[in-house]
């Protein structure tokens, strides 16, 4: 995922993305669903550990401590993600990403 963000607010800001429910759903009659934490995002510039997803609580995708450059920030993400034993399947949900000015 790959994002520009732009801001000129003196102490930065704070990219979050949180998923809008706590599981995958599959399509039509299949009853299947994978736990959204199942899949994991890392900041792809700054590398590390990946972290799990949860619709209950904001993974933290970047953070700068001074505004951006005039025609912004590009920010990356890098998800993987394993998948449990599930019928063949699309399954989706909605992530929300919220960029913020850093207090």
């Amino acid at each position: 995922v790959t994002m520009n963000v732009k801001t000129n607010n003196k102490t930065g800001y704070n990219v979050t993305v949180q998923a809008a429910a706590a599981n995958m759903a599959g399509t039509g009659t299949n009853a299947d669903v994978i736990p959204v934490s199942a899949m994991t995002v890392r900041n792809t510039t700054t590398g590390g550990a990946y972290t799990a997803l949860s619709s209950s609580a904001a993974v933290t995708v970047a953070n700068s401590a001074a505004k951006s450059t005039g025609t912004g920030d590009t920010v990356n993400n890098d998800y993987q993600m394993v998948i449990p034993w599930v019928n063949s399947d699309t399954y989706s949900v909605t992530l929300n990403y919220i960029a913020a000015n850093n207090p």
